[in-house]
């Protein structure tokens, strides 16, 4: 409740080691009982395994993690089902003014481009939109692999392979959805040859940075 509304939280033992196991274990744990047939007249005690050994700063650290990463569009990473558990749970104490989380695009003369979801293990999920006649792109990456999904619009991506100069051409609409891929090595260009604004979401295999793009411009 603290962490979620950024007020201190105040831990007396850092290496306390608590307990926890989530309610829906618990839970179908009484069901389990209630559902038996035959039941014995001595009192049954039903133990429950416990989940997770967490010392309180490690617990801590996942909770204010979590709030952190919800500011900055930040995936959580929630590889095992005790950190899928604790995430539901941190979420249950989520005030309502954050259930909405307003994004900032990027508006030029060609379109915008909006970021809408990063993870430092699997990249960044964006959408950008081009008006008619706008091409975006034009280069190409060393590494970075990309994704796109045109979801309105009719667009030709234009591909050149920067070793062999082998061309390739892809012409896509909304009418017959499909994933483009950028390769590593191959310049490539989105062109908007349609009426209408086009609206293209992108996955990119790495978070954007500034400082390091990996995105060079090909003549």
């Amino acid at each position: 409740n603290n962490i979620i509304r950024n007020k201190k939280i105040k831990i007396d033992n850092d290496e306390t080691v608590i307990n926890l196991t989530h309610i829906s274990k618990v839970t179908k744990s009484f069901l389990k009982v209630i559902k038996k047939k035959n039941h014995s007249k001595k009192v049954e005690y039903i133990k429950i395994n416990i989940q997770k050994k967490i010392k309180l700063k490690k617990l801590s650290e996942k909770l204010i993690c979590f709030n952190t990463n919800a500011n900055k569009l930040l995936l959580n990473n929630l590889t095992t089902q005790f950190d899928k558990d604790l995430y539901a749970t941190f979420l249950s104490y989520y005030p309502k003014e954050k259930f909405v989380t307003k994004l900032f695009p990027k508006i030029d003369q060609r379109g915008s481009f909006v970021e809408i979801l990063k993870s430092t293990n699997t990249g960044q999920i964006s959408y950008f939109t081009a008006k008619p006649g706008v091409i975006r792109g034009g280069h190409y990456h060393n590494v970075k692999s990309e994704k796109f999904i045109l979801l309105k619009g009719k667009a030709l991506f234009k591909f050149k392979n920067l070793n062999t100069n082998e061309k390739y051409v892809v012409v896509v609409d909304d009418k017959n959805i499909k994933i483009v891929e950028t390769i590593p090595g191959w310049y490539h260009e989105v062109k908007n040859i349609g009426t209408q604004t086009l609206v293209m979401l992108l996955w990119s295999s790495e978070i954007f940075d500034v400082k390091k793009p990996d995105t060079f411009n090909y003549e």
